[in-house]
């Protein structure tokens, strides 16, 4: 008996420095896991794809519609200065972009289609990426 009694008591005392090491480590956890300020949250906004096309605004993915705003104004600064033009409309079609233009409606038939071919030059050189197609009429 007296050997069970002495297990008893050694298995008391470990049971309590286990638990006061317990104690000890969740305070030193939680005190570190505690800023002393609140940090502020930041986000990438709604684009429909966790932020993936905002934290990366130049990579080019499906239903890139936040690049397609960007060209579509691209492309009418770049045909804004060419003389003759009334309106332009742009389109997209996955790689291929349709451009449509007015013209003047005094313009002959010569003109219009030299006019046309300015405007594709000037595109292709502007936006690479895509097979451009230029129609215009008056």
């Amino acid at each position: 008996m007296d050997k069970l009694d002495r297990h008893t008591g050694s298995g008391t005392a470990l049971h309590k420095w286990m638990l006061a090491g317990l104690i000890g480590a969740a305070l030193l956890l939680g005190a570190g896991c505690s800023g002393a300020e609140p940090g502020k949250e930041k986000g990438y906004g709604h684009d429909g794809y966790m932020g993936y096309s905002n934290s990366n605004p130049s990579l080019m993915n499906r239903n890139t519609t936040l690049l397609y705003e960007k060209d579509t104004r691209m492309i009418e600064q770049v045909l804004k200065p060419v003389a003759g033009i009334r309106s332009t409309r742009v389109s997209f079609n996955g790689s291929e972009l349709h451009v449509r233009l007015t013209a003047d409606p005094e313009m002959t038939d010569a003109q219009l289609e030299k006019l046309r071919a300015r405007a594709q030059a000037i595109v292709q050189t502007n936006m690479p990426r895509y097979e451009v197609h230029v129609k215009a009429s008056r």
